[in-house]
Parts: structure tokens; C-alpha cells; sequence
């Protein structure tokens, strides 16, 4: 059993994983939005013979939370291999040791979500304690509950153990390093397929060659779930997200620009959300064709975050 007495956090913001670790830092009394200063990207992926949806081919390039979280927290995370008695097993001695464990697994066999039984979906949750009829979960994601993970799902979800440790809290933190690497990553040229040249490429091709009934099929009772729905959520999270990171630099060094250029990256992240909605109602009614007006939207946010990614450029220029 973990005695720690916990402060939930739960932001639409961020996935499950994310919730799981903002609650456990604000338990630890630890900042955690630096977490996400490498998290701002766009990929677009070259079509695939195996799916020809875009949503398959599309996300928010490489996720660097777990890296920053050592980087900038000092909170390492090991996953653990091994089958699942090796799992079991280390969880136990976890638990015993007063520690929580994170979990990886299929959130078709978790009881307490809604896609329980209807759609397999990687979800992380927080192992708390044993009970009778399984694993005590934390899941802010969710709910503030202690949620049951019963023991015979246990190695049907392939339930795999990511165990925490929390060192020395850091300090200090490389701003210019930490901005430049940020602005770095979305204005990365790679082609078409990366940052703000990804985003752009994303725009035609969905103007040009997305089927919106194919990229629903199989979700029509949770579209949420449907690749491009779900991978856009994601794309605006990151910007909510990283705008959180400017914050925390804004409060930590007082720049002021800081705190402007999260307002913009926040903004940003919102019509991310807006553009979501949009695709939503265009498949509720394939009848009105939005291509042409959902790919101008798409184009606008790129050229939004261009904009800031130039100026956070411009601004490193003069910090000392």
C-alpha cells in the first residue's frame, strides 16, 4: 500500500500518462510543466500500402516527455521487460516498498473507462495498492477514484511496469538551450514531413486526397477515437502544453515576451481544437464538402506557429 496522500490533477490538455505524472509531481510538491519543452512538433508520415488513412500517418512528431522529465525534474522512469509473472512481481515488491507504480496495458480491460470492452487503446494508470478483487489504480484521466484492475486481466492487457524514481530537484534550468531546442524541433526542415513544412504538406494532402467516411469507419460511437481525430487532439495538446513550459520560464526568469509567446502558443493550441471540431461536423455531414475550408485552417496555425517559432528565435538573440 502507497500512504501518500495525493493531489489530483486532471487537465483535458494532456493524455493519461501526462495526468498520471502532473499528479505525482504536485504530490511530490515538484514543478512538472518543463516535462513538455520539447513536446511542440508535427510529423507526416509517407503513405503506407497497409492504410491509406491520414489520421495513420499524422501526429505531433517525437514525444520527449519522458526524457524532459529526467532532463529538467530529475525523475527517472525504467520500463520493465520480462513476461507477465516478471511484471507481477516487481509490482508486488514496489507496492510492499511503499512505491507506486505506473502501467501500461490495453484499456479494452479496464473496467472503469469508456472504451472498456469496446476498443483496444494503450492507457497508463497508477498502481496504488492490492485489493481483493485486484489492483488499486489511480487514473486522473478519468476520475479521482481508487479504480479496480482486476488480476485476470492482468496478462491479457500485456500490462507492462514503468517504475519512478525522484532524485535531487534541479534548479536551474539552460532557458536559451531549452528555447532553442523547442523552436528547433517545429521549424525543422526534413522535407514535407516535419514541423511547420509537415503541417503545411498535411493541409494539402487533406484538401486534396482525404476520404472523411473511410477515416470514420469503425468509430461512428466514439469518433474521438478515429486516427485523425485522435491524433489532432494530441497536435493541440502539445502547444497547450508547451505554453505551460513558457509559464513556468516566465515565472522562473521574468521575461516578459515569455509570457506573450505562451498566450500565442496557447491560442494556437485552441484552434487545433477548433479544427478538431470542424472535421468533426464535416464527417457528421459528408454531403457539404469542408476540405478546402478545413485545409485554409490548418494553414493558418502553421503559419501562427512559424510566426512564434521565428520570434522565440529572435528573442534568443538578445537574452544573455
Amino acid at each position: 500500500m502507497v500512504n501518500l496522500e495525493f493531489k489530483f490533477i486532471s487537465k483535458e490538455n494532456y493524455n493519461c500518462i501526462e495526468n498520471v505524472l502532473a499528479t505525482l509531481m504536485l504530490t511530490w510538491e515538484r514543478e512538472y510543466a518543463l516535462m513538455f519543452s520539447r513536446n511542440w512538433g508535427f510529423t507526416l508520415l509517407p503513405e503506407e500500402q497497409k492504410s491509406n488513412l491520414l489520421g495513420s500517418r499524422i501526429g505531433g512528431g517525437i514525444y520527449n516527455t519522458w526524457d524532459c522529465l529526467y532532463e529538467y525534474e530529475s525523475v527517472s522512469t525504467k520500463e520493465i521487460s520480462g513476461d507477465s509473472k516478471v511484471q507481477k512481481e516487481v509490482l508486488q515488491t514496489s507496492l510492499a516498498e511503499g512505491n507506486p507504480v505506473i502501467i501500461k496495458m490495453d484499456g479494452y480491460y479496464a473496467p472503469w473507462k469508456d472504451v472498456f470492452r469496446k476498443y483496444h487503446l494503450q492507457h497508463y494508470c497508477l498502481v496504488v495498492s492490492l485489493t481483493e478483487e485486484g489492483y488499486g489504480c489511480l487514473d486522473p484521466y478519468v476520475n479521482s477514484n481508487v479504480n479496480v484492475f482486476p488480476y485476470e486481466y492482468f496478462e491479457i492487457a500485456d500490462t507492462q511496469c514503468i517504475l519512478l524514481e525522484a532524485g535531487e530537484e534541479k534548479k536551474e534550468v539552460n532557458l536559451k538551450k531549452l528555447l532553442k531546442e523547442a523552436a528547433d524541433i517545429i521549424l525543422m526542415q526534413e522535407g514535407t514531413i516535419s514541423g511547420i513544412h509537415g503541417i503545411r504538406a498535411f493541409a494539402d494532402t487533406f484538401e486534396g486526397e482525404v476520404d472523411l467516411k473511410a477515416e470514420m469507419a469503425g468509430y461512428e460511437d466514439m469518433i474521438w477515437l478515429a486516427p485523425i481525430i485522435y491524433q489532432i487532439t494530441d497536435i493541440g495538446s502539445r502547444r497547450l502544453n508547451f505554453s505551460e513550459t513558457l509559464t513556468a520560464l516566465h515565472n522562473r526568469y521574468g521575461f516578459q515576451e515569455l509570457e506573450a509567446m505562451s498566450a500565442r502558443i496557447g491560442k494556437i493550441g485552441w484552434e487545433w481544437r477548433r479544427i478538431r471540431r470542424t472535421i468533426v461536423a464535416a464527417m457528421d455531414n459528408t454531403e457539404r464538402d469542408q476540405k478546402a475550408r478545413i485545409a485554409d485552417m490548418i494553414r493558418k496555425a502553421a503559419d501562427a506557429e512559424e510566426i512564434v517559432a521565428k520570434d522565440i528565435v529572435r528573442f534568443l538573440e538578445k537574452v544573455n
